[in-house]
């Protein structure tokens, strides 16, 4: 007699993959050394400095995104969307 083996559940459209190993190593190097983004918010468009290139500011007043260019002055924060 053969042994019945059901099949594996099917996952929806609304399921979320979980991260890849790699994935979660790979975001906590960057977060060690320092070099992931740093997320920040405000009511009205960033007036301060940027600290390092790639971090991003969000008005949540007007719902405006910025990612910084440059660290020299708030000049350097453009206007992604």
């Amino acid at each position: 007699m053969r042994n019945l083996v059901p099949p594996p559940p099917t996952a929806t459209l609304t399921d979320k993959p979980a991260n890849p190993v790699w994935l979660n190593w790979f975001n906590s190097v960057f977060r060690l050394l320092g070099l992931a983004p740093t997320i920040s918010q405000g009511i009205i468009a960033p007036t301060s400095t940027p600290r390092k290139v790639g971090d991003m500011y969000v008005d949540t007043f007007l719902a405006d995104v910025y990612i910084s260019t440059g660290t020299s002055t708030s000049a350097d924060w453009t206007l992604i969307n």
